[in-house]
């Protein structure tokens, strides 16, 4: 029975929403704990199509008529001075179940909580609706009427009214006066736990995305037919090629139509990102979506010369930064172990806009701000800071125009893994991250014990194994 408004839980948001929409709840004062209570208690316990909607009233010291709504479970609160509050409770015992025809009360609700505060209940199970009546909600009474969700909601806890020990720990939870908002918020992870939100989010956002995604390259493509036709005319000696050029069109026009009127190419996209675990959606666009990638940075032939050259030639973005507590000689060293020896590995994030647009230059997305969960990755400066593909925006290009969208998902996890030894910008940037100039303290390095360290760790480590 803790006093904090909660906000914010694992059963409630815009992801579990996709799941658990069929459970609506508007919330009382921004507390959103009602709802994710109701959801913890009622999911396994609906059938497939019901749906239930939790409002909340208030009334001044009376109570005036109530709109009977199927499947819904309304909560009145009784505000007002004491006197007038008690004179309602009043009048709804004498009059409610009169005037409101096929509900009954139940009487638990008034004899739990009568030595708290007063409360009422009744029940139209044909109509699966619920009205309870509380004298004066505050955060305290909320959290304590949550505990009796299916007591007011008798039809689905009749269904299966054994608890398990997860509702159970949050029934307790809710009655003890010991409890805290921090409790509460475990016991509802807990339970969340045994929902897949990303599955269901990931196939939420993305249905019907293929089908847009046709439509908008059948627009292109016939576009791009007409002005063939018009070239045809003047340009004679080019009718073998661009005659070739609209063959193909007409092929692949055919292609697409034939996959929008089936409804086809959802279906690959998705079980792409979901069998990719180290791509995550963050966000739908108009016209796309944006992504981020975690990848570890794998030193090819060619870069692995160009660091020993480096370290050779003592470049400047290897010198030591400001006021960094890393010594060049040590930060050289590991330089060394990463890409020359590599021994040590590197990893790597970045954010990408994947979409339908054909300008690619706008792929790759500058200044994200990583979350904690990116706390063992460090952010590619060249896509981060730069916000630049390099080579890869001519692969991108190819990829949007012939509609490839998971050859560019492919081409971002490239380029998430990329870093230019030959740009002194970018590795100025990337250098200042390893000497912590940057400001973001994150643990991106990985010994060959899998143990994710910072670069003063990984020094240290270093020094061990030499016998320092």
């Amino acid at each position: 029975m803790f006093r904090d408004s909660i906000t914010s839980t694992a059963l409630t948001g815009d992801v579990p929403d996709m799941s658990l929409g069929h459970i609506s709840c508007a919330g009382f004062r921004n507390d959103v704990s009602f709802l994710a209570s109701a959801r913890a208690f009622l999911v396994h316990r609906m059938h497939e199509g019901e749906k239930l909607s939790i409002a909340f009233e208030t009334r001044n010291g009376t109570w005036s008529p109530i709109l009977c709504v199927p499947d819904t479970l309304l909560i009145v609160n009784i505000s007002g001075l004491k006197e007038q509050a008690n004179k309602a409770f009043e009048d709804i015992d004498k009059t409610f179940l009169s005037e409101y025809e096929g509900f009954e009360e139940v009487p638990k609700i008034r004899a739990f909580y009568e030595r708290s505060f007063a409360a009422r209940c009744f029940v139209n199970k044909a109509a699966k609706m619920s009205v309870v009546f509380v004298d004066h909600i505050d955060m305290r009474t909320l959290h304590f009427l949550e505990c009796s969700i299916l007591i007011m909601l008798p039809w689905y806890h009749e269904r299966e009214p054994k608890l398990t020990d997860d509702e159970t720990a949050l029934v307790k939870c809710l009655m003890n006066k010991a409890s805290t908002s921090s409790d509460y918020v475990k016991c509802i992870e807990k339970i969340a736990a045994q929902f897949d939100f990303r599955t269901t989010a990931i196939k939420t956002m993305l249905k019907g995305f293929a089908v847009k995604h046709h439509q908008a390259q059948l627009t292109n493509l016939r576009n791009h037919m007409d002005s063939l036709y018009s070239r045809l005319e003047a340009l004679l000696n080019e009718i073998g090629s661009l005659n070739k050029q609209r063959e193909d069109d007409e092929i692949r026009i055919m292609g697409l139509e034939a996959a929008i009127a089936k409804g086809e190419g959802d279906e690959e996209l998705m079980n792409f990102i979901l069998a990719h675990e180290n791509i995550n959606i963050v966000r739908m666009l108009d016209r796309g979506f944006q992504i981020t990638v975690r990848t570890q940075y794998v030193p090819t032939t060619d870069t692995i010369k160009e660091a020993r050259v480096a370290l050779r030639e003592n470049k400047g973005w290897l010198e030591r930064r400001g006021s960094s507590a890393i010594s060049e000689e040590d930060m050289k060293s590991l330089f060394k172990a990463i890409f020359v020896d590599r021994i040590i590995k590197l990893n790597f994030c970045a954010s990408y806009n994947v979409t339908l647009s054909t300008d690619a230059y706008r792929i790759p997305v500058g200044g994200y701000e990583f979350g904690p969960e990116f706390d063992d990755c460090m952010p590619n400066p060249h896509i981060n800071i730069h916000r630049c593909g390099g080579d890869y925006i001519r692969d991108w290009s190819d990829e949007v125009l012939h509609g490839d969208l998971i050859g560019v998902l492919c081409t971002c996890v490239a380029s998430a893994n990329s870093l230019n030894f030959g740009d002194g910008i970018v590795m100025s940037a990337f250098m200042d991250s390893m000497y912590g100039c940057g400001g973001r303290k994150c643990k991106a390095l990985v010994l060959p014990d899998d143990r994710n360290v910072t670069p003063e760790e990984a020094i240290a480590w270093i020094k061990e194994q030499k016998g320092e």
